[in-house]
């Protein structure tokens, strides 16, 4: 089977609309998580004198969104910021008064042996501090890993999504 030339060219044009679609959808993501970042970083700025910021997260939970921020103090103070997206009422933590984000991917992997870790988000649930844990189980299905950000104990589980 010979495609016309003609045939070949509404293709080619076809995917190339395609491609700049998807590309157009993604940089609009990243858009909207690099300004939640930068506000982040501007709300934990006026509690704290920001030298540096590491990890940021976004959670949503059923009750409320969250923004996260992993920042380092002028004076080398390690903490922990989570606002909450509607009415940026804030939450700061010391560093060494949670557990990391590599100890949440530890702990769900032992708990769960899933086939992989995704990604990992701190936020509060409850007005406590959480780590989710989204992997994947050994048949593909997605699922959620809620633990104490605190201690690491285990509070919820989500599978089979």
């Amino acid at each position: 089977m010979r495609l016309s030339r003609r045939t070949v060219s509404i293709l080619t044009i076809l995917i190339a609309i395609i491609l700049l679609s998807l590309l157009t959808v993604f940089m609009l993501s990243q858009s909207s998580v690099e300004k939640a970042r930068k506000e982040t970083e501007q709300l934990v700025s006026v509690d704290y004198p920001v030298e540096t910021t590491d990890n940021f997260y976004w959670l949503t939970t059923p009750q409320e969104t969250y923004f996260s921020l992993e920042f380092e103090t002028t004076d080398n103070q390690k903490m922990y910021a989570i606002i909450a997206r509607d009415g940026g009422e804030s939450v700061y933590y010391n560093y060494d008064e949670l557990i990391t984000f590599e100890d949440a991917k530890s702990i769900a992997m032992n708990d769960l042996n899933p086939q992989k870790v995704t990604q990992s988000r701190l936020g509060l649930m409850n007005n406590e501090p959480v780590w989710e844990v989204t992997y994947l189980d050994e048949n593909s299905d997605m699922g959620y890993y809620y633990l104490s950000a605190k201690d690491g104990s285990w509070i919820q589980t989500i599978s089979n999504l």
